[in-house]
């Protein structure tokens, strides 16, 4: 508690300092500067448009958690609630925010400080407040509690290793997590890790994350944005999903020992490799384009592909797609035989759910704390634990035998009807 007491004294400090950070750094920039203008616009708009709704919010920090929105904002009586969906991640935002039909007003969410908390509840003054997976402030909770907005913190992932369990954070945490209207957890191992917080048992519900609806309802539903190349069809197609610096520094030595002819020997052995770097910007794509030049690999970007320019894909050697596109990993996994899912040599391994679905053979890091389904993965034998760049060569040259049984993992509990019917009984 006297952690975020600190905190508090120190804010104005620290959103000045953001505002010195911002002239170089874009996503701080893009969320921090336009707040007072973007509230404005956004009271007037909702003044104007809600028409006696009931104002609900729905906050997502990236693409990912929006991904876990979607399959309740389709479910949600538009005659009955006006959607107002937050964004932390500009990506995201410029994204979608221009043209969405599953909410009707989109905004940045401020950072943590008291002063601008308070102006967007008092604001927007909804009804509800709905977070999805982590992005949980103390903050927002105590204004937005104050204000008397229920707040409803969905597909709750509190892990044993969470920043909310450190012996400084306890205090705070207890406050924090009792101020909240309903918390959802996806299994019962969760839920017994927020009650060694003294958590009000009452407040926890255990209800499958809504992840599970959006990856089902993206397979059977979505029109296909991407035709890869016939030679990529033709062959075994490897995907590095969401991978990072620190993914990059075992798969690309194992690339030099597997692959020692770059492309030539991906060409002999009937490969193909999709790589997705999980951030997109140019300085990222940059660095993937250099090292698979210096390992003698020729590779066309996903853009090219989108944009029709063929001329690159006639070529057999041709067998590396550089992904600089955001929002397309989901779709492309159905075309892999082998996906490495990256994250898991840094914070915690991504969403191995979206490849599990379509029966890829999978691996990743160690860190696989932060998913209950991976964990549940590993103990099936679903998922191949990679600890270094022998273990991932073995991996990518084993023959694929592997067949995920996602009639167990992707069980249709209506986990999105259930907390839209939350929403509507608290």
């Amino acid at each position: 508690m006297l952690v975020y007491i600190i905190y508090i004294i120190i804010s104005p400090f620290i959103s000045l300092l953001l505002y010195f950070i911002g002239l170089f750094n874009y996503k701080i920039r893009a969320n921090h500067f336009s707040f007072y203008i973007q509230l404005y616009k956004i009271k007037k708009q909702i003044k104007s448009s809600s028409e006696g709704k009931s104002i609900i919010l729905f906050h997502a920090a990236s693409a990912g958690e929006y991904e876990q929105l979607k399959p309740i904002l389709r479910l949600l009586d538009k005659e009955k609630y006006y959607v107002v969906q937050s964004f932390t991640s500009p990506t995201i935002f410029m994204q979608v925010s221009s043209s969405n039909q599953l909410f009707d007003i989109a905004c940045y969410h401020p950072y943590d400080f008291f002063w601008r908390s308070w102006l967007f509840f008092k604001f927007i003054n909804p009804k509800q407040y709905v977070v999805t997976r982590h992005d949980l402030w103390p903050g927002h909770v105590s204004i937005a509690h104050f204000l008397k907005i229920d707040i409803y913190f969905i597909n709750a992932n509190i892990h044993k290793n969470s920043i909310w369990y450190k012996p400084y954070f306890r205090l705070l945490s207890r406050w924090v997590f009792n101020k909240l209207t309903i918390i959802t957890v996806p299994s019962q191992s969760i839920k017994n890790n927020l009650l060694l917080i003294n958590m009000n048992p009452l407040l926890i519900k255990i209800i499958n994350d809504t992840r599970f609806d959006q990856i089902l309802y993206r397979s059977i539903h979505q029109i296909s944005k991407v035709v890869l190349p016939k030679h990529f069809i033709d062959s075994e197609i490897i995907i590095f999903g969401s991978i990072d610096l620190n993914d990059e520094k075992i798969i690309f030595p194992t690339f030099k020992k597997l692959f020692s002819s770059g492309s030539r020997t991906l060409k002999k052995l009937s490969k193909s490799i999709i790589m997705v770097p999980h951030e997109v910007n140019d300085n990222i794509i940059n660095r993937l384009k250099s090292q698979l030049t210096l390992h003698q690999f020729q590779y066309i970007l996903l853009s090219e592909i989108i944009s029709y320019k063929i001329n690159k894909l006639t070529s057999m050697e041709t067998n590396i797609i550089l992904v600089d596109r955001v929002g397309l990993l989901a779709e492309l996994y159905k075309y892999a035989q082998k996906a490495y899912v990256g994250g898991g040599f840094s914070r915690g391994v991504h969403s191995v759910l979206e490849p599990a679905i379509y029966n890829c053979s999978l691996a990743s890091g160690p860190n696989i704390e932060m998913l209950d389904e991976a964990k549940e993965l590993v103990n099936t034998n679903n998922l191949k634990i990679i600890k270094n760049s022998t273990m991932l060569s073995d991996y990518l040259m084993q023959a694929d035998s592997q067949n995920i049984k996602t009639s167990a993992l992707f069980v249709n509990n209506k986990s999105s009807e259930d907390i839209v019917q939350l929403l509507s009984c608290y």
